[in-house]
């Protein structure tokens, strides 16, 4: 379960182009939305939840190689939580 300013703060940081993601402002907002999700240590390690990528980048056994699906797994939680919910169909037919 996240608060709603931890999924606003995740929108705006998911939404931003990748021409911003060094700037000061993205690392920052990136940096608070770790806090916020429990994920600071593996935030410092190199794992975030903006990570789009297909698979961690740290081969089997190192470290932060645990991490990425860690991380990946509450991303896949944010993306769900974000996510409009399907339309219902209502009616009847003929």
């Amino acid at each position: 379960m996240f608060d709603s300013e931890t999924l606003e703060l995740f929108v705006r940081l998911e939404h931003m182009p990748p021409s911003t993601r060094s700037s000061p402002e993205f690392k920052g907002g990136e940096r608070t939305l770790a806090r916020k999700l429990n994920l600071l240590d593996e935030w410092w390690l190199g794992s975030s939840v903006l990570d789009r990528s297909l698979g961690p980048c740290y081969p089997p056994g190192h470290f932060a190689h645990k991490d990425w699906y860690r991380v990946r797994a509450v991303r896949c939680a944010l993306l769900e939580a974000v996510s409009p919910a399907p339309a219902t169909r209502t009616g009847s037919a003929g």
